[in-house]
């Protein structure tokens, strides 16, 4: 078996492992719970979804130095970057350890959490951050895998994590008592293990010429690693800034219940984003691999075909979402939550402009152009916050004002995903032209109004009231998207090249 058709393997069982736990296991620690103390959760977990970008988005980084100099078989070089990179990562830890304390210091001021939940919710932080610090490890054994193309193995350490947590929080609740530290502890250990994994793969991977020795850090190696990674950092900061502060100024102005509900309708949304994550990351290491051996014609066919791929298979499934939201927020977490279903649609509208920016991601990042994204994320995020807070003052926490933040926060995810996307491969590849970044951008918006319009046909005329119903239209509904997609929106050369990714031997 090649390795892309590995890489692909492991990426359907990832794939199949997110929608499991989307499905089951958000309702699960809600009923558990109740909506009060889930509404603890996300103003944590904020920080748990923030580990899975940074660390993808550090060994993405990382590797990027390491791949070029290990495919020109420089060693040395090689050397110096992988222990460079081991040095900036336990320096973020370190640095790290200040906010942790401050946090767990302030936490009664900075949120607005329970008394009773007080205790419980700084055994949940303090673990969650231990966590955090667990995935940084992670992060630096992958960079070997993922500069091999070991996708398959990634997936493997990807559904470690994912499923360990999970086991591990139902078996506390079982077993001991349910409580949100118990959630804290269980991902502290599930990152655990998952480090431990990987530093054996790690070992077996590595290459025998590479040595581990801070001694062989080269000055001038260590400085652009350094400086590419804390733009990395300020871009990820931005990006938490527009897509996370939200869930912290709707337990600030409204109460933890909002953040509660609105929690477990983003965690149903950072699953669609995994997803997309395991569906792209198949291109990254391919993108860098061509950029290393300097075939920049292979690395803008891949950046275009592989945005319209992502970008429309992703449209698809925010569609079915959206066309089908109210009833599967009903059969999903309960009636009640029936009400609150725009929110779950403005939380996903924006979501096939950010997958089809991760394939322009994967491009400047190779180019080491990350500095303007960083800044334009980070100016951006500013926004997001003023905007975000001048609704909550003024909305007078009115629920009306939960769908305004949501919809500013759609427009501008639009602006820092694929506007800022788009520009960078530009001035990267100014052969590119513009038109064809908005007839791409426009395919997406197409494909969701065709799905949006026959799931909302179908439910005015048909009652979608159990799974079996939801299944059967979305099945029905989805197929006849992927038609239009395969025939009406992608064509003989897209339709080509998707076909030999999937059956290249």
């Amino acid at each position: 078996m090649s390795q892309i058709k590995k890489n692909l393997f492991f990426n359907i069982i990832t794939l199949a492992v997110n929608i499991a736990v989307g499905f089951f296991y958000t309702p699960y620690l809600v009923k558990s719970l109740g909506i009060l103390a889930y509404g603890v959760l996300p103003l944590a977990m904020i920080l748990n979804q923030y580990i899975s970008i940074l660390t993808t988005s550090l060994t993405g980084t990382l590797t990027r130095f390491y791949a070029v100099e290990i495919n020109k078989k420089k060693y040395e070089n090689a050397s110096s970057y992988l222990n460079g990179a081991l040095f900036v990562i336990l320096g973020i830890i370190v640095f790290c350890l200040p906010i942790l304390f401050f946090v767990l210091w302030k936490i009664d001021t900075l949120f607005n959490i329970p008394t009773s939940l007080i205790s419980s919710a700084k055994i949940l932080f303090f673990f969650t951050f231990l966590g955090f610090f667990s995935s940084l490890i992670t992060s630096f054994f992958s960079i070997v895998l993922y500069a091999d193309n070991r996708l398959d193995l990634l997936n493997k350490i990807n559904i470690i994590r994912t499923s360990s947590k999970v086991l591990l929080n139902v078996l506390f609740f079982t077993i001991i008592s349910v409580d949100i530290k118990y959630v804290g502890i269980g991902n502290f250990i599930g990152e655990t293990i998952v480090a431990i994994y990987t530093y054996f793969l790690f070992r077996i991977i590595i290459d025998k010429n590479i040595k581990l020795n801070f001694r062989k850090i080269q000055k001038n190696i260590f400085s652009s690693l350094l400086i590419m990674t804390l733009w990395v950092i300020i871009h990820q900061i931005g990006d938490l800034a527009i897509y996370k502060t939200d869930i912290l100024f709707v337990n600030k102005f409204w109460s933890v219940k909002e953040s509660g509900i609105l929690g477990a309708i983003s965690d149903f949304g950072s699953y669609i984003m995994l997803l997309i994550g395991v569906i792209s990351s198949l291109f990254g290491p391919l993108i860098l691999i061509a950029y290393s051996k300097g075939n920049h014609e292979e690395v803008k066919n891949m950046a275009l075909s592989n945005c319209l791929l992502i970008g429309l298979i992703t449209s698809l499934i925010v569609a079915l979402l959206i066309g089908f939201s109210a009833e599967f927020l009903r059969l999903w977490l309960g009636k009640e939550y029936l009400s609150y279903h725009s929110w779950l649609d403005f939380k996903l509208i924006s979501l096939p402009f950010y997958a089809a920016s991760g394939v322009f991601a994967f491009v400047y990042r190779s180019w080491n152009k990350v500095k303007f994204p960083a800044i334009m994320t980070v100016v951006i995020g500013l926004i997001t916050i003023v905007m975000t807070y001048s609704i909550s003052i003024y909305s007078k926490s009115s629920v009306d004002g939960i769908e305004y933040i949501l919809i500013s926060n759609s427009v501008l995810s639009l602006l820092q995903t694929y506007i800022l996307g788009g520009f960078m491969i530009k001035i990267i590849y100014p052969d590119i032209k513009v038109s064809s970044l908005i007839y791409i951008g426009l395919k997406f918006l197409a494909i969701m109004l065709i799905i949006i319009v026959l799931s909302k046909v179908t439910t005015a005329y048909f009652e979608v009231d159990n799974w079996f119903k939801f299944i059967i239209c979305i099945g029905i509904i989805g197929i006849i998207g992927v038609l239009f997609v395969y025939f009406i929106f992608i064509n003989k050369n897209d339709r080509k090249y998707l076909l030999d990714l999937i059956l290249k031997k």
